[in-house]
């Protein structure tokens, strides 16, 4: 009898531990549901009130710099002190800090679900993507328990929720299907920088047809290599495989290409001091450049092919609904201004824009007074690089060209008073309609609402219909092909067929093999290494979003020493001297000096200075920038093989902002009003891991201790 009371007892003892956990539970339950129906609220109240998040208020809140205000101190003492913090290294600007509600009848999110959903930067392979911080988030896999946290992106989450038709958030969806996708950033055109520079050049230097001698050649060295008043740009844009210069003529009159020296601020600053020293390389490409370099030509055939096939639908028929890209320009007339039923407008079509032609040749020319780096096996240099100006300024079309051709022949085949005008241009058509130009959109998808004036639409007439064709003829000029138009000969005419752009040449010791296994690294690694993407994404073990600019510095091409061409001595001072041949001949002089060892080059872009050693001089969100370069390395496929401080570089940006405009970035005080930009180098024990991940673990674990940054940090 006591046995089973003894039972009894513990089982009701045992009962009532099983209610109190059910209430628990209840109660999370209920309190998580409660949570929801606010964050469905406050989700839906962002939509509608149309005012976009603010970020420094958000960093403020999880900042881990403590205010050091009182609730007493002054409107002035607490903007210092929110400035401050902004400041603070410590301070993540970057930071998913949103919160997707999950219906909490909803099902489970499993492990892989939402693995290949939303949108991805193009080839990269990182499938966590978003246009800004606040399209990423954290979900609750399961619905109920708070503690089960997925980072997700707004595209994962909105692909996820249709297939399973969980529509709890309908707000937040609905601004989902409004976000922008990945677009690639294009570096700053180095051709707007030759536009100040010429002007500057013609300022001291009258222009003259220059660049030409009797053979219709280019002449490289007519110009002071260094010179301050016509400084050369960086060049930050990709070159292709195809556009890569055959053949560099080295000007070393320091001798250089030895890979040996000692003190090199004993040498000479004046370029005329000592004999210009040249010698002749040629481009060697690996297996995969070549194989890239066929790829382009191949894509090239087939965009030409794509174009002649759109312009020859359209020409079959010609509406304001086909117009081929690039190939013409839509003209309204007068009967064309008003709205309503309207005569055909006119189309003027000119040539396709031109396919470059493969560089023959380019001089760069080598200072002892810009070295940028040096290295354990290598040395670099920061060069002038005089290519053929049709290599990095696109060929120029002149629209008044083409309108003024175009007017004259409709008034020839129409006569002075349409008196020979075909009948079927004088019927009503076409439309003219009015559309509404798109305004500014916040981060929510929705348009900007400034009170400082009145809301207004701005509206645009557009013709829709059929269209009447003129064959112009006009075509793209290159200033290689002759002078350009009346129109363009004042602004674009340069004084010079050659420009002089900015990059670093890398050198290396006698005997060391780092620096062609690093040129191989630079042609195998995939596209988007070099590509720049709007938006940002997450990548394990980073919890946090990081932009994505380019990996790795843009590779201009791996030069090797001509073997039976000997130095000579180049004299600019000779005219019509620009390239080796018969013109050239006079220039290139016999000399007795000599290299025991001439030095492989590799011209790359240049990205600025190395990272500070002490890593903490770095806010936190560079930090992780910096670590997520290695880790999208790894993603691609590949480890760097030699993580320090050293082989990271640092610049003020972004990318596709002027010099002087980043300059200004520069100043900031704050890290995310910097925006900073940040690549690897030193690729030279670089490789495939293929299946040796534990070469990729062990290089992780390195960059997180490297950039002091916790795993799943």
């Amino acid at each position: 009898m006591d046995q089973l009371q003894k039972d009894l007892a513990e089982k009701a003892q045992v009962s009532d531990e099983e209610r109190r956990v059910d209430e628990g539970l209840e109660k999370q339950r209920e309190g998580f549901l409660q949570k929801a129906e606010i964050l469905k609220a406050k989700s839906k109240e962002a939509i509608d009130d149309k005012r976009p998040a603010r970020p420094p208020f958000v960093a403020l809140w999880h900042s881990g710099t403590k205010p050091g205000v009182g609730p007493d101190a002054t409107p002035e003492e607490k903007q210092e002190g929110r400035h401050r913090r902004l400041r603070a290294l410590n301070t993540k600007h970057r930071k998913v800090f949103s919160t997707s509600p999950r219906d909490p009848h909803g099902r489970v999110i499993g492990p892989d679900e939402t693995a290949g959903t939303g949108k991805q930067a193009p080839l990269n392979g990182i499938e966590a993507w978003g246009d800004s911080i606040f399209d990423f988030h954290r979900v609750a896999s399961v619905p109920a328990v708070e503690d089960y946290i997925l980072y997700s992106t707004g595209g994962r989450r909105l692909a996820w929720t249709k297939k399973h038709g969980e529509t709890f958030v309908e707000d937040q969806l609905a601004m989902r299907e409004r976000e922008l996708g990945p677009q690639e950033v294009h570096p700053w055109p180095v051709a707007e920088a030759f536009k100040d520079i010429d002007r500057r050049v013609k300022m001291f230097q009258p222009f003259k047809d220059q660049g030409r001698n009797p053979l219709d050649e280019i002449e490289f060295g007519l110009r002071e290599p260094f010179a301050p008043i016509a400084a050369a740009p960086l060049l930050q844009e990709r070159v292709p495989f195809r556009l890569l210069p055959k053949k560099l003529v080295v000007h070393d009159p320091s001798r250089l290409l030895r890979a040996s020296y000692r003190n090199l601020a004993e040498e000479p600053k004046d370029w005329d001091a000592k004999p210009d020293l040249v010698s002749v390389y040629r481009l060697e490409l690996s297996e995969e450049g070549k194989k890239k370099l066929k790829e382009e030509d191949n894509m090239l055939e087939k965009l030409r092919k794509e174009g002649n096939k759109a312009l020859a639908n359209f020409l079959e028929s010609p509406t304001s609904e086909n117009m081929p890209p690039d190939q013409g320009i839509l003209f309204h007339t007068g009967e064309q201004e008003e709205l309503g039923p309207s005569t055909p407008a006119l189309f003027f079509v000119h040539g396709p824009t031109p396919i470059k032609q493969p560089i023959e040749e380019a001089h760069v020319y080598l200072s002892p007074h810009h070295l940028v780096g040096k290295g354990n096996h290598s040395y670099a240099f920061k060069v002038d690089w005089e290519v053929p100006r049709s290599m990095v300024v696109p060929d120029h079309l002149c629209d008044i060209c083409v309108i003024e051709k175009g007017l004259t022949i409709v008034l020839k085949e129409d006569g002075p008073k349409g008196e020979r005008k075909n009948p079927q241009w004088n019927q009503r058509l076409g439309e003219v309609v009015e559309g509404v130009v798109s305004t500014a959109i916040d981060c929510c998808g929705k348009e900007v609402l400034y009170k400082i004036q009145p809301r207004r639409l701005r509206t645009k007439k557009q013709y829709h219909g059929p269209l009447r064709v003129i064959h112009t003829g006009v075509e793209y000029q290159n200033p290689e092909d002759g002078p350009l138009c009346k129109h363009l000969v004042e602004g674009e005419q340069p004084p010079s067929l050659t420009a002089s752009v900015s990059v670093v040449a890398k050198l290396s010791h006698p005997y060391d093999y780092h620096l062609p296994h690093e040129a191989k690294s630079y042609q195998a690694f995939p596209t988007h290494f070099f590509q720049h993407f709007t938006g940002s994404n997450q990548l394990r073990p980073l919890r946090d979003p990081f932009p994505i600019g380019a990996v790795v510095p843009q590779f201009y091409g791996y030069y090797v020493p001509e073997a039976d061409n000997k130095p000579m001595i180049f004299d600019k001072k000779v005219p019509g001297s620009g390239v080796p041949g018969d013109v050239g001949e006079a220039t290139w002089k016999a000399t007795k000096l000599k290299y025991d060892y001439r030095s492989p080059i590799m011209l790359l872009e240049y990205c600025g200075r190395a990272i500070p050693d002490d890593v903490r001089e770095l806010s936190i969100d560079d930090r992780r920038t910096c670590a997520s370069l290695f880790l999208r390395m790894h993603n691609g496929g590949w480890v760097q093989g030699s993580p320090y401080t050293r082989n990271v570089l640092m610049q003020s940006g972004p990318i596709d902002t002027s010099p002087l405009s980043r300059i200004v970035n520069g100043m900031n005080e704050r890290s995310d009003l910097r925006q900073t930009m940040f690549r690897l180098i030193d690729f030279g024990r670089s490789e495939e891991f293929g299946w040796k991940t534990g070469d990729r673990i062990e290089e992780e674990g390195k960059v997180m201790e490297l950039f002091e940054l916790p795993h799943h940090t």
